[in-house]
């Protein structure tokens, strides 16, 4: 390794240090003025910019799409900024933030950074639940059908819920293989108990949708299925779909959506007031964290990372996602990593709830997006199917 090669490396990983402790902080009930200034994000940034300039390396053949969806939404949202208003405060940047460093990796191992973001997020976690346990700082308790929702620290109980899955899945991203089924069990009874504390549904589900990938992958041959690669692929879109069409749709008065509201919490019945107040456009608009809507009397917020996507970003950058997913799973089913295709369907299905998974110093498993194709491992795959149709005519 050159010395602008470990220079880039080192500031990147650095960057990512920072504002993975700088985001996670976030998610805690820590208040601190350096945090609310947003100066550590600036550095960050700043940092991840610095190391992209001295690598002098644009690589517009792997990267072009990310190019153009930091072109369109940096464009967009200077378009607000400059004509419309001041409406720079409506703008949810953390896609684009995650964007930005992406680019600036500009194709370092993608190991590295999750785990980074594994034992940061790990010893982060431990430090909050213990200053928890010392009341040095509040916890957030909610009330849910009788039952007392519990953080222990975190801003929410969600907010745990969601570290637990994260770290589930950074776990087996770089483990997997090592883990016997002793160890996927613990991991299990341990996203159990996590929930029986927080009940955080949706994270508790997506944590047993990727554990149950993972001992299927291990113990069957069933991900290697030509029908389940097929299942996988038409999922993409019918996530992407039915995230948009079932709040465009949606009627109170019928039962089905009634049911499936109450099924989601309410979140279908919020993205319709956000669809119906703040509008699609081709290229995205912004819009406020919070809705007050007058009948009912209620202020309602957007989880949905779909339809964030969707509304800020608009149907342009949304149908380029969906294109750019949809590929590089085919690619990745095709490279045999066939459980980093089950990690993104989990975050996909998770994104259809909640918004995190566009952070990507939180939800580094996104990472997996954009990993380099693997030849060495892609060759050997294919020389063990060959070896195998060999053994099957054999026997014929």
């Amino acid at each position: 390794m050159n010395q602008r090669d470990f220079i880039h490396s080192s500031l990147m990983k650095f960057s990512f240090f920072i504002l993975t402790v700088y985001f996670f902080l976030y998610s805690t009930t820590i208040t601190n003025s350096l945090l609310q200034s947003k100066l550590v994000l600036v550095i960050g940034l700043a940092m991840a910019v610095a190391a992209f300039v001295i690598k002098k390396k644009i690589d517009l053949n792997r990267n072009f799409f990310l190019y153009l969806l930091v072109t369109i939404m940096a464009s967009t949202e200077l378009f607000y900024v400059l004509f419309k208003d001041k409406h720079i405060n409506d703008f949810d940047n953390l896609f684009l933030y995650s964007l930005i460093i992406i680019i600036a990796l500009n194709g370092l191992n993608i190991n590295s950074y999750i785990k980074i973001s594994f034992y940061t997020k790990c010893v982060l976690t431990l430090i909050i639940i213990i200053l928890f346990s010392f009341h040095a700082i509040q916890e957030t308790t909610l009330a849910r059908e009788n039952t007392i929702r519990h953080s222990l620290g975190f801003f929410h109980p969600n907010s745990l819920g969601f570290i637990a899955m994260v770290l589930t899945i950074e776990y087996l991203l770089l483990y997997l293989k090592k883990s016997n089924w002793m160890v996927l069990t613990f991991i299990t009874l341990l996203n159990g108990l996590i929930y029986q504390l927080t009940l955080s549904r949706s994270s508790f589900i997506c944590s047993l949708i990727v554990l149950f990938a993972a001992f299927l992958y291990k113990y069957t041959k069933v991900l290697e299925r030509d029908w389940f690669h097929i299942f996988m692929l038409t999922f993409i879109p019918i996530m992407f779909l039915l995230s948009a069409f079932m709040p465009l749709t949606y009627n109170s008065s019928k039962h089905f959506y009634g049911l499936i509201n109450q099924l989601f919490s309410g979140r279908l019945e919020m993205g319709y007031y956000y669809l119906e107040r703040v509008g699609t456009s081709l290229f995205g608009r912004p819009f406020p964290e919070t809705l007050h809507i007058e009948y009912p009397n209620i202020n309602v917020l957007l989880d949905s990372a779909f339809l964030r996507l969707l509304i800020q970003s608009g149907w342009l950058i949304f149908i380029i996602v969906l294109v750019g997913i949809l590929y590089r799973c085919y690619q990745l089913i095709r490279e045999n990593h066939l459980f980093d295709v089950c990690v993104i369907l989990t975050l996909l299905i998770f994104s259809f709830f909640e918004r995190t998974t566009n952070n990507i110093f939180l939800c580094a498993s996104i990472l997996v997006l954009f990993v380099k194709t693997d030849q060495k491992q892609y060759l050997l795959y294919k020389m063990k199917q060959k070896l195998v149709m060999l053994k099957k005519n054999k026997v014929k």
